[in-house]
């Protein structure tokens, strides 16, 4: 670690009258108050909405602002250094499950750096402690998993910012940066595949357990699905981290070592470049949506249920009509095991994968035809069947969570530009 931790107060901000989620004006720090962007958000708690270089926080119950919006470095103001100085926008907010507080972080792209807040209590509006640290190259694509006593981060290195030179796999000491402490660790592995470049854009597994499990363990990442299209595996690796001492780290599955058979996939978009229609943009020209076709989508949401680990992940693919969607997988493993994850089922919407059965409310996209895209809230209970979905459901009245193929039909496509969705750095998160 390079800078002590330090705390810090957000301010509070005029609340408003909606009782829906306003978003972000793009490339802004205004807040659009056009219309709703999320709909039936929950009943008790806070939702920390950033949007690449600004964020705020509401009432999740009533929809109201609580505060901000901030600039995404007013995490750490009056920290110093780049972290306060910078704001690239390459950013994660998570709400930690097991330790009920907040995790904030933000790559800096020169010096390369990156930079840690994490809540006292569980209000995101409260004190902060601040930390800084060190990347050996250009940080790209950052993702957080994080588990009860470490927090695990992933980003593809490329040096100087020219090429790739592999993937970084980091732990951070979480116990440390929840207490403030001085001496919290960073321990980080630079994988470049034996010389192959293979590994690539890796995902960590982050917990939704609560309450906090007894120790440390290894963590599954799961990645590295575009060296083929079409594809036919998805690349498990385990990261093992000591913080003690100087720190030391092994990881296991180097260079797709660890294949797991899934059926076959044609990457989403080809898996490189924007294909996607979105609505026409307000000086008339449209812009696709870029699928991100050559990575997994961020989460890799891990539940435990006692006797088994299940893994919940999705990607972008092309069906046969040329439409995009979502391919889903729930990947498991004996609890207590990582080098057994195994791939039962994978298949496309609409399904309720096990481990999500447990959550209150979902989204899921139906398709009606390939070019009638439809999205539908659904509840869920803990007894819901495998591979089903159940069967009360909603309507959800945001036309804005809309994707379809490069040819959209006339009339189905929202008005209003505040809904096109473009930013791969975007992330809200609930408690």
């Amino acid at each position: 670690m390079e800078r002590p931790s330090q705390s810090r107060y957000l301010g509070s901000s005029t609340v408003l009258s909606s009782r829906a989620l306003d978003g972000f004006a793009q490339g802004t720090c205004t807040i659009e108050t056009e219309g709703p962007a999320i709909e039936g958000i929950g009943n008790r708690g806070q939702v920390v909405q950033w949007v690449n270089i600004c964020y705020a926080v509401y009432d999740k119950a009533t929809g109201n602002l609580i505060a901000g919006p901030f600039a995404g470095n007013q995490f750490w103001a009056g920290f110093g250094g780049v972290c306060q100085i910078n704001n690239d926008g390459d950013i994660i907010i998570q709400w930690d499950k097991a330790n009920h507080v907040w995790v904030a972080s933000q790559n800096v792209f020169g010096p390369f750096t990156t930079c840690i807040a994490v809540s006292k209590t569980n209000d995101a509006t409260g004190a902060f402690n601040r930390f800084q640290f060190s990347q050996p190259g250009f940080p790209d694509y950052h993702k957080f998993g994080l588990a009860p006593h470490a927090y695990y981060q992933t980003q593809n290195d490329f040096g100087t910012g020219s090429a790739y030179v592999g993937v970084n796999v980091c732990a951070y000491d979480a116990d440390g940066l929840r207490s403030g402490s001085k001496r919290s660790k960073q321990v980080c592995f630079l994988d470049n595949s034996n010389g192959t470049l293979f590994d690539d854009s890796m995902l960590p597994a982050d917990t939704d357990q609560d309450p906090p499990t007894a120790g440390p363990a290894p963590e599954v990442l799961l990645g590295s699905i575009d060296n083929s299209n079409p594809g036919s595996n998805v690349y498990q690796y385990v990261f093992t981290v000591a913080f003690k001492g100087k720190g030391k780290a092994t990881l296991a599955g180097i260079n797709g070592s660890l294949p797991i058979s899934v059926p076959s996939y044609s990457l989403g978009c080809g898996g490189f470049g924007a294909c996607i229609q979105q609505p026409t943009t307000a000086n008339g020209t449209p812009e696709p949506l870029d699928a991100l076709g050559d990575r997994l989508m961020y989460r890799l949401a891990l539940f435990d249920d006692g006797t088994n680990q299940h893994f919940l992940v999705n990607h972008s693919v092309n069906d046969t009509a040329g439409a995009v969607g979502a391919r889903w997988y729930e990947f498991t493993a004996p609890t207590g095991l990582t080098r057994s994850v195994t791939s039962p089922w994978a298949t496309a919407d609409p399904v309720l994968p096990r481990a999500i059965s447990h959550q209150s409310t979902f989204l899921v996209r139906l398709l009606a035809s390939p070019l009638a895209p439809l999205i539908r809230k659904f509840s869920s209970k803990p007894a819901a069947v495998h591979n089903s979905l159940p069967l009360t459901a909603g309507a959800i009245t945001a036309a804005w969570l809309w994707m379809a193929p490069t040819t959209a039909p006339s009339g189905t496509q929202p008005s209003t530009t505040r809904s096109t969705v473009r930013s791969s750095g975007t992330h809200t998160s609930t408690r």
